[in-house]
């Protein structure tokens, strides 16, 4: 069974936190000083103080997209070659929107690849500027 701790601490980063997508396709992510401005398509704007922020490296803050960043950093905290040596051969991720609406991300570890899995999952266009 993977470390409650380790994977409760993966979702804490997110907890009241706006979740900004900020490799969105239609949203523009800058900083500007303390805030996040998010422009959108339609011209609005907003302004968020950065501290309330939770940058991601997702297109859409949809369920989906967020069970499977949560699972890429459950794996990155976890370890898979750790996850591996107990003998765990899946993980299974699920978000939910509300009570009968969730989105699941499920993937086996025996072919998991970290160095190559982060290049080709994990979209960094916007992030860089939030890179912790």
């Amino acid at each position: 069974t993977p470390d409650p701790q380790a994977t409760r601490s993966v979702c804490e980063k997110l907890n009241e936190r706006f979740l900004c997508p900020c490799a969105s396709d239609v949203l523009t992510v800058t900083r500007n000083g303390p805030n996040v401005e998010i422009s959108c398509e339609d011209g609005s704007k907003f302004s968020i103080p950065e501290a309330d922020c939770a940058m991601l490296p997702i297109v859409h803050s949809t369920a989906e997209e967020l069970a499977a960043l949560l699972w890429r950093r459950t794996i990155e905290v976890l370890g898979v070659d750790v996850l591996r040596a107990r003998g765990v051969t899946a993980l299974e991720v699920a978000v939910a929107e509300a009570p009968t609406q969730e989105a699941r991300y499920r993937r086996n570890l025996a072919a998991f690849e970290s160095a190559a899995e982060k290049s080709v999952a994990v979209p960094t266009r916007g992030c860089a500027a939030f890179a912790a």
